[in-house]
């Protein structure tokens, strides 16, 4: 599953740019796409977890208001076992997007990583009533919760 994740998250990084990035400069822009490519192939190729870290926070700094870099900082803090970390990125995603359905799947692999099984299952039966979540990903998460 945590693969699945993480190309979700790369692919949802180049797909799109947030539309709060549209108020950047050219400039600032140009600079975003790099340091998300720089993090992306960190994060996907190198598996360099903290070069993930650095540029993903550096595109966070132009853009703060990015949902998708949000997730892929935490997912690389969860790679490098600063599940802490990753879980207040994540917590902060869900405060500023509550309608996006990624967040609260990494939250509740991460609370399955520290055995807490019931805030675990909490923040997947929360993934699951998000529109936002794709049927396929809803199909997917119920048959994995049926099965704990």
């Amino acid at each position: 599953m945590k693969k699945v994740q993480c190309f979700l998250i790369i692919f949802m990084l180049f797909v799109g740019l947030s539309n709060s990035a549209n108020a950047l400069t050219a400039e600032e822009l140009n600079n975003y796409k790099y340091y998300l490519q720089q993090g992306s192939n960190a994060l996907k190729v190198t598996k360099n977890y903290n070069e993930a870290i650095v540029n993903f926070e550096k595109a966070l700094k132009i853009n703060p208001n990015d949902y998708n870099t949000l997730c892929a900082l935490a997912i690389s803090y969860g790679h490098t076992g600063n599940n802490i970390k990753a879980e207040e990125i994540l917590l902060t995603a869900t405060k500023k997007f509550p309608n996006e359905w990624l967040a609260y799947t990494f939250l509740g692999d991460i609370k399955l990583f520290q055995k807490q099984r019931q805030a675990g299952i909490s923040y997947y039966k929360k993934a699951i009533s998000l529109p936002s979540m794709p049927q396929n990903y809803r199909v997917q998460y119920q048959k994995m919760m049926q099965k704990m």
